[in-house]
């Protein structure tokens, strides 16, 4: 009897584990938005100014862009660490999964390019496999289709642009953000406000 009462408590445990992930995830659809739109209009500066003037976009307009975008992620973690500190343990991988992968992606973006590590058209695909690993721990976490779809399109992009570096990877990045982050980041929004249209 003991343990058939254990196991009704880890199975209710599990419940609010995957409630809480949900929750997380559709919240953070608007910070999907934003990311890709601010990679987006970085992307496409660079990709018009090497057209046009055969040069690299600005580094310093890369800077206040990535900057800008972790500013609004401090102010959204600051608003909601109230909230924060009940999540559960999946809820706060789910929060150290995209923190450490921000993180990452910030550093591959301008310290391994700055060392000379690597050329900057290699950024983009180095950034897509880590988009690919967000997306396919989060797709666990949440239990979303859509998640579980995009991680893999996001390492056949990598691939692409691993193979076929150029001018071109920009564009393909371009696309890939807005198909596979901000599109799907709209989506999740909408399913977040239907929901607390039906909880009232």
């Amino acid at each position: 009897m003991e343990n058939k009462d254990k196991l009704i408590e880890d199975l209710r445990y599990v419940k609010r584990i995957i409630e809480d992930s949900k929750n997380l995830v559709v919240d953070n659809g608007i910070g999907f938005i934003i990311w890709g739109l601010i990679i987006i209009v970085g992307l496409l500066g660079t990709y018009i100014d090497i057209v046009l003037s055969g040069t690299q976009f600005s580094l310093e307009i890369w800077i206040i862009l990535i900057l800008g975008g972790w500013l609004y992620s401090l102010y959204k973690w600051y608003i909601n660490r109230d909230r924060k500190k009940r999540t559960t343990f999946a809820g706060r991988i789910m929060s150290a999964t995209w923190l450490a992968s921000g993180i990452a992606m910030t550093i591959i973006g301008f310290i391994g390019t700055y060392s000379g590590a690597y050329k900057s058209v290699y950024i983009s695909p180095i950034i897509a496999v880590i988009l690919g690993i967000a997306f396919y721990v989060s797709s666990f976490l949440y239990e979303n289709k859509l998640m579980k779809f995009i991680a893999p399109l996001w390492w056949l992009g990598s691939i692409y642009m691993f193979f076929f570096p150029g001018i071109h990877t920009i564009l393909v990045m371009v696309f890939l953000m807005l198909f596979l982050q901000v599109i799907p980041g709209i989506i999740l929004y909408k399913k977040y406000k239907r929901e607390q249209v039906e909880i009232g």
